[in-house]
């Protein structure tokens, strides 16, 4: 009976241990997306601005996508832009995301955007839109 508990806790545990070893579509676990903010700056254009954690080793983030509208990266160079260890913001007077999009949003409505960073591969997140 005894070996039975301990077989099955450790089935458990290899089971729990590869569940939360993966994430859907083979993306990064160790980039995070935070402070999302998306907003109109002028008739089409999106500007969007997070912040990205990268609690692993130095990287870069190469391009966007978006399913909402066209979206690019601006205010960095052709190489894309460099994001080390720790916290790096995109800002509406620095490195920024523009989404073009004739999309009626709601406040609150989200902006689903990929990232495509060098090392770490693809990473999703929804943008909170609101109205400027």
């Amino acid at each position: 009976m005894q070996n039975t508990k301990i077989l099955a806790a450790l089935m458990f545990g290899i089971i729990g241990y590869w569940a939360f070893s993966f994430t859907p579509d083979g993306e990064a676990t160790h980039i995070l997306i935070s402070e999302t903010a998306a907003s109109r700056s002028d008739g089409q254009n999106l500007a969007v601005v997070f912040k990205i954690e990268n609690q692993g080793a130095p990287d870069r983030l190469l391009a966007v996508t978006s399913s909402a509208g066209k979206a690019v990266l601006l205010g960095v160079g052709a190489d894309g832009l460099s994001v080390p260890a720790g916290d790096t913001f995109l800002t509406q007077d620095g490195a920024h995301i523009q989404v073009t999009s004739d999309a009626v949003l709601e406040d609150d409505a989200r902006v689903p955007i990929k990232l495509q960073f060098e090392e770490a591969g693809t990473v999703s997140a929804l943008i909170r839109y609101a109205t400027p």
